[in-house]
């Protein structure tokens, strides 16, 4: 089975977010999908562990909508893997709830694969620190480079450059 190279996230994963991507790797790669996005979000009962997956796209295998019965089988494998590494290190003080699901319509663009093939799309970005005084921006993309994006911003007809280093959250807006 052939293994994709696993690109790295623009924003640095917690530490629990790095032990689970690590524990589902081997998953992921077997069912060739692409991890696109971790949450992780604490709860005074119990934590939520939201992953977004998606297939692969690359020339052998082109973009295509994964289904509803592929993400109900990678949600079981993965559970099954967590409840183990959690019986033997704990993720989290109490219990969690696993989410798998698909990236959606709005995809979120965390590593910078996901720009380069969103070229032309609407989207919404957000950097810390500001740039120009503004920490939100939306528009359309119409580059990206190893090391920033460019946007053409929607309300005041102008290109502004967002290096990756900035990007804390990212997304495509879908057009209907």
């Amino acid at each position: 089975m052939e293994q994709q190279q696993s690109e790295p996230f623009l924003r640095r994963l917690s530490s629990t977010e790095q032990r689970i991507v690590d524990a589902i790797s081997p998953i992921l790669d077997v069912e060739q999908v692409e991890l696109v996005a971790i949450q992780v979000v604490p709860g005074k009962q119990r934590a939520k562990v939201r992953l977004f997956v998606d297939h692969w796209d690359d020339e052998k295998n082109p973009a295509q909508r994964i289904e509803v019965g592929t993400l109900q089988s990678i949600s079981r494998q993965i559970s099954v893997v967590l409840d183990v590494e959690e019986n033997e290190r704990p993720f989290f003080a109490g219990a969690y709830q696993l989410e798998v699901s698909s990236p959606g319509l709005d995809r979120p663009l965390t590593k910078k694969s996901h720009f380069e093939k969103a070229i032309h799309s609407v989207v919404a970005v957000q950097v810390d620190p500001a740039i120009d005084g503004a920490r939100k921006f939306k528009g359309e993309l119409t580059k990206a480079t190893p090391d920033a994006i460019e946007v053409l911003l929607a309300d005041v007809d102008k290109h502004i450059s967002l290096p990756h280093s900035v990007i804390r959250n990212a997304h495509i807006i879908y057009q209907f």
